[in-house]
């Protein structure tokens, strides 16, 4: 996901039946890598 790996596999990897059991489990992780992201473009723009 972050590194370019498809969530699928990342899903798979840990174990999770699905990509969706993978979300609901760390979502709020993407929620803040996204939230970091925004800022860093921010200080660019």
């Amino acid at each position: 996901m972050h590194r370019g790996i498809p969530i699928d596999i990342v899903a798979k990897i840990m174990g999770h039946k699905d990509r969706r059991e993978l979300i609901e489990t760390y979502g709020h992780l993407l929620d803040e890598a996204i939230s970091q992201e925004f800022l860093e473009v921010k200080k660019i723009l």
